[in-house]
């Protein structure tokens, strides 16, 4: 018996009712996708939110200062009168005399003398969290984009970072690429109560050109408040462009900590660089990345007779 033709039949699947696995293939990806863009949308509306609700900058005698692993004592840097009054304004009437409140980059500056990174141009951000009379210094990387050890800064160690870490942001990296096409940032820090390296993903935004870490600085100072670890490296991916720095790149990335690149995510084994910024001569200084990782393919003892082999 020949099966009726109705209006609702426009295809050869429905017309012997079976199901079409790629058009239900493409629904559930494109469900998935608007589920994801609801969600960025949701993260990002709440960060305005709680930039809204950022505390009011204030200093006084008992204010914590952290700037990563270290705890600064903010009266070496103001007198009493200036984190009682604030900075004084003189005018040559001495009745006129007025006082402006203490700021972020008042502090910022003060710092400077003994942390040159420590400058607004860099990304460097002071957090006021009023619950714990604290403020937080954190290096937020800046926006980035595709096509010799660091003797001054923070970074400080003989310690390599674990290859797991690399092998893992490019599992990442790859996933990303996958499901977007686009680039994809990470940052590697050292714990110093443990002496192991830690990756942490901060909220981006990614095209197939750029990325940018567009998370609320209160959210990073509390995640990182009281944590004695230092930002070692920010590494972001290139997908299937090779891992050149950019001109963006070369603007963004101006502290001497670490900075890799892992590009051609679509060979078999990606290509990954190096670099560094030396602020004493302002320019970056690019090294092998195996002075930074550990060789993943070097065992110290492999399993193998190796006393065949003869040199001639």
């Amino acid at each position: 018996m020949t099966k009726k033709l109705n209006s609702e039949q426009t295809d050869i699947f429905s017309l012997f009712d079976m199901p079409d696995e790629y058009a239900e293939e493409q629904k559930k990806q494109a469900e998935e996708r608007k589920k994801q863009q609801d969600e960025r949308l949701k993260t990002t509306k709440e960060a305005a939110n709680k930039k809204d609700k950022k505390d009011e900058f204030t200093l006084n005698t008992d204010t914590k200062i952290y700037f990563y692993s270290e705890l600064i004592d903010v009266n070496e840097y103001f007198s009493i009168e200036e984190l009682t009054n604030g900075i004084p304004n003189t005018t040559k009437a001495e009745e006129e005399l007025t006082y402006k409140k203490l700021s972020e980059r008042e502090l910022l500056s003060r710092l400077k003398k003994d942390y040159p990174v420590l400058d607004v141009s860099t990304g460097a951000q002071a957090v006021y969290i009023k619950s714990k009379n604290a403020v937080s210094i954190i290096l937020q990387a800046k926006k980035k984009g595709g096509p010799a050890a660091p003797t001054h800064g923070l970074v400080k160690t003989d310690t390599k970072i674990p290859y797991s870490i690399l092998r893992d942001f490019i599992s990442l990296a790859k996933r990303v690429y996958d499901l977007y096409g686009t680039e994809f940032h990470a940052d590697i820090y050292l714990d110093h109560e443990t002496n192991e390296f830690f990756l942490d993903i901060p909220q981006q935004e990614v095209t197939s050109v750029t990325v940018e870490v567009i998370e609320d600085e209160l959210t990073t100072a509390l995640r990182f408040l009281e944590r004695r670890c230092t930002k070692y490296m920010e590494i972001h991916s290139h997908h299937v462009m090779r891992p050149i720095p950019s001109a963006l790149d070369d603007a963004s990335e101006r502290i001497p900590i670490y900075y890799a690149i892992v590009g051609r995510l679509d060979y078999y084994l990606p290509q990954v660089t190096v670099r560094t910024f030396d602020i004493e001569r302002n320019e970056h200084v690019s090294f092998s990345p195996s002075l930074v990782f550990e060789d993943p393919f070097y065992y110290a003892n492999p399993q193998y007779d190796l006393s065949k082999v003869e040199k001639v």
